[in-house]
């Protein structure tokens, strides 16, 4: 499900200023957002060759009053296994976890998350992803899943870990 990516990327991540220097003198303490509506699941994000991208990220969050000096860090990383948005292979599997998580869902009686505006975006871009986040973590729970079966049944599986840093 997973390809390998073994070329080393560079990314950058918008942030605190505070939050770029304790990066920079403890680069092995990362803190992973575990927010119900990250995006792309939970995890580190980065912008991929984008720097300028990376810091509007961080002053749109000043503007929003969550953090107060805007800056950024850069990043090299190497994705190994993961899962590519841009490639439509991925998006169909996206979709097909989907589709297993609203039949899971519906039978357990609840609803779905839904994407949803920040109070006063002038945007509109639904950034409270909490749906995204829970086909995507969705998705990796079920992987993990039938790792764990695999290993227990067979002593063996042919799925992958993913990443935890998603670019």
């Amino acid at each position: 499900m997973y390809r390998k990516r073994p070329n080393l990327m560079l990314g950058f991540h918008g942030c605190d200023q505070s939050v770029r220097d304790e990066l920079v003198r403890k680069p092995d303490l990362v803190k992973k957002s575990n927010e119900s509506f990250d995006w792309l699941g939970n995890g580190f994000y980065i912008w991929e060759n984008n720097y300028a991208r990376a810091l509007k990220w961080a002053e749109d969050k000043k503007a929003r009053r969550t953090l107060s000096t805007p800056s950024v860090v850069g990043v090299v990383y190497q994705l190994d296994y993961c899962l590519d948005f841009t490639d439509s292979e991925f998006i169909d599997i996206l979709a097909t976890y989907y589709d297993l998580m609203k039949g899971d869902l519906e039978f357990a009686g609840k609803k779905l998350p839904q994407n949803k505006d920040l109070p006063k975006d002038k945007y509109h871009d639904l950034i409270l992803r909490e749906l995204d986040c829970a086909v995507i973590e969705y998705l990796h729970q079920k992987v993990d899943e039938q790792i764990q079966l695999d290993l227990k049944t067979k002593k063996f599986t042919n799925y992958k870990h993913f990443d935890t840093v998603r670019g």
